[in-house]
């Protein structure tokens, strides 16, 4: 058997990083919080699970969480091969003023790709790990008893700063959120909605120059390379006392052409959307365990960035530090 090996040992202190925080939890049982304090997302903005709300937090508070994420499929990148990708997101946002947050992220990430042999070819296997980090700032204000409303803008790069700045990607999103318990107090339910713009350039990590279609579309799935879109999403979470399940519809339009490397490859759709099912559970001193799944309703086609896994499962905690 053939083995392609492609190391990251950034991506790989990252994950151990990560692993050491997990006593974090315990060391927040000294005071405990309030049990309602807004978790942070994976970008570490506060919000559901991917989607940023208008969740602000108490001024002066901070606000950690740990993600792992899974996802499997087969004759996904290439016709008989078998995909894995295991995740991991340490989060953080700190609120330095009642309408202010700011949030940062570090995401490390490994991909396996294991191909079958063919008449023609023996069996390979490839590994990718890949990491990024992620800083940004979020304004969210009440505007009116049942809405709030803010923006956020934040930004993204690549461990490897050989590639900087062209590989990185800024964003801009307008959020809203409505109470629907300030009109009906027995109806514990939140709409939240996002809409916005995310500049894209992770496509330019790596020079591809040579390679074949296959490996590109391999890498650019294992590295989450995109390219510039539109992105708008809505999401619902029943704030409960202690179990708050929570819904998220994402929809995402590319706005710039097709790769030219990948222009011949099928299918070329230029949108795609998922759907993200969660339950947040309130545990003592302040934690919240999450857990949930991405499920995949359509992808973009190769020429305009990788496809979305058929399922992505997520699981991890947040909880609050002294500040």
């Amino acid at each position: 058997m053939n083995a392609v090996l492609v190391r990251n040992g950034a991506a790989r202190w990252c994950v151990v990083a990560m692993a050491m925080t997990c006593w974090a939890p315990a060391a927040a049982a000294g005071e405990p919080p309030r049990t309602d304090a807004p978790s942070p997302t994976v970008t570490g903005a506060s919000g559901l699970f991917r989607l940023s709300t208008t969740d602000i937090g108490e001024a002066r508070s901070l606000r950690l969480a740990l993600y792992g994420e899974l996802s499997r499929a087969s004759d996904f990148l290439v016709f008989g091969d078998t995909n894995t990708k295991a995740a991991g997101d340490l989060a953080a946002g700190l609120t330095v003023h009642r309408h202010i947050e700011l949030f940062a992220a570090l995401r490390g990430a490994w991909n396996r790709s294991h191909q079958d042999a063919t008449p023609a070819s023996s069996a390979t296997v490839s590994t990718i790990g890949s990491g990024t980090f992620t800083v940004g700032a979020k304004a969210a204000a009440q505007i009116w008893r049942a809405l709030a409303g803010g923006v956020e803008l934040g930004a993204r790069l690549p461990f490897d700063p050989g590639s900087w700045p062209g590989s990185g990607a800024a964003w801009i999103d307008l959020l809203a959120t409505s109470d629907l318990r300030a009109r009906w107090p027995s109806l514990p339910l939140r709409v939240h909605g996002s809409a916005g713009f995310i500049a894209d350039g992770s496509n330019n990590q790596i020079d591809f120059a040579g390679q074949s279609a296959a490996a590109r579309q391999l890498a650019m799935f294992a590295r989450g390379m995109g390219r510039s879109r539109i992105r708008a999403a809505v999401g619902l979470d029943a704030p409960l006392a202690r179990l708050q399940p929570f819904f998220e519809y994402h929809y995402e339009l590319v706005t710039v052409g097709p790769d030219p490397a990948l222009s011949d490859q099928t299918p070329n759709f230029v949108n795609q959307i998922w759907l993200t099912f969660g339950l947040r559970a309130r545990a003592g001193a302040g934690v919240t365990l999450i857990g949930g799944v991405d499920v995949s309703v359509s992808s973009f086609g190769f020429p305009y960035g990788p496809p979305l896994p058929p399922w992505n499962a997520f699981a991890g905690a947040a909880w609050p530090l002294p500040f």
